[in-house]
């Protein structure tokens, strides 16, 4: 099991330096445009935050024996990556690194954290399940 252990590691790495590398943007080089033709820094840690969500939600269901698999289109999940960085525009750099990482705990332990949620701004895409 060394290997899968080397492997976690070097995940957690990885996740560590993504997370490092958006702490060192200033507030400005959060919010230009520029990771995509359309979306800043701050529209990718949304994105990334959402579908790591998704993704440990979609493991549990699984270890659950509840997964159902959920077929999406190309245009159905462009519509979930532009509502989930419209409504998440005004939210505060912080709220979003933490939603990041609180997803990211839930996917890699299986357990479940409750979503910082829309009482404190952020808000994800609507009927995306």
């Amino acid at each position: 099991m060394m290997h899968g252990s080397m492997l976690e590691g070097e995940e957690l790495r990885i996740f560590e330096e993504l997370i490092s590398r958006f702490d060192s943007l200033s507030e400005a080089q959060m919010s230009a445009v520029g990771v995509t033709l359309e979306w800043s820094a701050k529209d990718l840690l949304a994105h990334l935050a959402y579908w790591e969500r998704a993704a440990a939600e979609q493991v549990r269901e699984f270890e659950a024996g509840k997964w159902r698999a959920k077929k999406r289109t190309r245009a159905q999940i462009e519509r979930i990556n532009r509502e989930v960085v419209s409504a998440n525009r005004a939210t505060p750099r912080h709220l979003l690194r933490e939603e990041l990482i609180l997803a990211r705990l839930s996917a890699s332990t299986g357990r479940s954290f409750p979503r910082i949620g829309p009482r404190h701004g952020i808000f994800f895409a609507r009927n995306s399940s």
